[in-house]
């Protein structure tokens, strides 16, 4: 199948999002919500989980004027995509025939496409292999095989335009997508993701250390997961948002909630926890830019009595402590997950959410209601802890 890039508000585009290899459920369920908050209608033509899992990858069908717009939206939010591109051509090779023949019919196909409508105004390009899957185990051919072709496919799509080829900083990326069954897609690169702005946030780069500190890309989805519409909206006007972490840790929750561009509040139950963190914020203001975003630190002895208004913060998402070598001074870990979240309640907006990560072996306390979970994933950290993340929306 062939696609051309023509928008019209009555033409079907197709889109794609490429995971970077970690959990696909988590990275399925972040888009979804992602295009959730910016438009519900977005996700009447889009992959299954299944598909997901399968493929390693999502399309999108979609014939949204502007699309561009929501796709800034996702890249600058997102935490597990790599790339996102739109998609030119599509078939599969038969692994019955050779591999000359099998490229001697995408040649041929790949011929009938007018290039000059995806590489516009003489620009340059160059054509990436991207590759999906086990191909020692699962492919006929070698990874080098395909390799191959990509010199002779570049020739074809500079005899069909005006184009030049730059392979060191071309203005068109061309993705050739191939997967181990054999499946081919051609793909116009629109954004290849810096994720390591995301990366600099680990715990390791932090001038105070704390060994339980949460990976910065599942800070980013955990965040993602409390999207909605009115707070992208507000975000995206830089409108007054509070964000609230009532187990702020090492701060990795408020730096990631700091950089989107919420007011933040963090909470802790250990004074030296509040001034390494205070250590934390003050040297990624430097490094991502958020100084004029306000932040408070708070440090109390008990998790009673929240000192926030009643109905006054729009996201709280916290990873509470948990652990052989966690201290929750007088209360067990059930108790206190019973008093913060009665708490959370209390000075969350109504119909905002709570993102929560606990581990697997502990119930959701009776205080939520069933029908203010919008849902949960599991999140396997190592053998021996698995988290459950819970969505929970205030009603």
């Amino acid at each position: 199948m062939t696609e051309d890039p023509k928008i019209s508000t009555n033409y079907f585009q197709t889109y794609y999002f490429i995971f970077d290899g970690s959990s696909i459920l988590s990275a399925y369920s972040e888009l979804i919500n992602i295009l959730k908050a910016i438009d519900i209608n977005l996700l009447n033509n889009i992959s299954s989980l299944n598909e997901a899992k399968m493929n390693k990858i999502v399309f999108l069908k979609t014939d949204h004027e502007n699309f561009i717009e929501k796709l800034i939206l996702i890249k600058n939010f997102t935490a597990y995509i790599k790339e996102i591109g739109k998609l030119i051509h599509e078939e599969t090779f038969e692994f019955n025939l050779s591999l000359d023949t099998n490229f001697n019919m995408l040649k041929n196909n790949i011929k009938k496409i007018n290039w000059d409508t995806w590489i516009q105004n003489y620009n340059s390009f160059k054509v990436r292999l991207i590759t999906i899957g086990n191909f020692v185990k699962n492919s006929k051919y070698s990874k080098n095989e395909y390799y191959s072709l990509i010199p002779q496919l570049g020739e074809i799509i500079l005899r069909q335009s005006n184009a030049t080829v730059d392979v060191k900083d071309p203005f068109h990326k061309i993705d050739f997508i191939i997967w181990d069954s054999g499946k081919i897609v051609f793909g116009l690169n629109i954004f290849t993701i810096n994720r390591t702005i995301i990366d600099k946030r680990a715990p390791k780069h932090r001038k105070f250390f704390h060994p339980s500190s949460m990976n910065p890309f599942l800070i980013r989805n955990m965040m993602n997961f409390g999207l909605t519409n009115e707070i992208i909206e507000k975000l995206s006007k830089k409108a007054s948002l509070y964000f609230l972490d009532p187990f702020m840790g090492g701060g990795g929750m408020l730096v990631d909630a700091l950089d989107l561009g919420f007011h933040t509040i963090g909470i802790d139950l250990k004074y030296w926890m509040g001034r390494g963190t205070r250590m934390n914020l003050y040297d990624f203001e430097e490094k991502i830019s958020f100084s004029s975003m306000p932040w408070n630190i708070i440090s109390l002895t008990t998790s009673q009595n929240l000192p926030i208004r009643k109905n006054s913060i729009d996201l709280i998402v916290t990873d509470p402590p948990y652990g052989i070598s966690t201290s929750l001074k007088d209360n067990n870990f059930s108790q206190l997950l019973t008093t913060v979240l009665s708490e959370c309640f209390r000075v969350l907006k109504k119909g905002k959410r709570i993102v929560i990560s606990i581990p697997s072996e502990y119930p959701l306390p009776k205080i939520v209601d069933k029908n203010q979970i919008i849902f949960s994933i599991s999140n396997i950290v190592h053998r021996s802890l698995t988290r459950i993340i819970w969505v929970i929306e205030n009603k």
